[in-house]
Parts: C-alpha cells; structure tokens; sequence
C-alpha cells in the first residue's frame, strides 16, 4: 500500500529452481507480464514462452502469471 500511494518501486526477489536469486523493482502500475519480461532481461531469456512467476505464500502456491 505505501508503494502505491507514493508510487514507490517495489523490490521484488525471484527465486529459481536452481537456488539462484535475482532481485527486480517492479512500479506498481506495471503487470506481472511485465516484471516476467525484467526478470527475462536479467537473465538473458529470448523469450518468456514457457516461463511462469509463481507466488509462495504459506506454503501454498499460485502462479500469478
């Protein structure tokens, strides 16, 4: 909530199957498709084809996108 109201970045940690992390800021305006073409970036993907972020939250699992 206090990222909307002043419009802050939000700084988001991705977490990969293989331990590795990557942090990301996300402006809260901005979809999951696009934080899903940042973390790409990061990354060095060509495509996201295929690829998912998903949310942990008290052990349950959803896939946000």
């Amino acid at each position: 909530m206090q990222a909307l109201s002043g419009l802050q970045p939000i700084v988001y940690r991705i977490h990969f199957l293989d331990g590795k992390t990557k942090a990301i800021a996300v402006d809260p305006s901005e979809t999951v498709a696009d934080a899903l073409c940042r973390v790409a970036d990061k990354i060095g993907l060509h495509s996201t084809y295929g690829w998912a972020i998903y949310e942990v939250l008290y052990r349950r699992i959803c896939n946000i996108g």
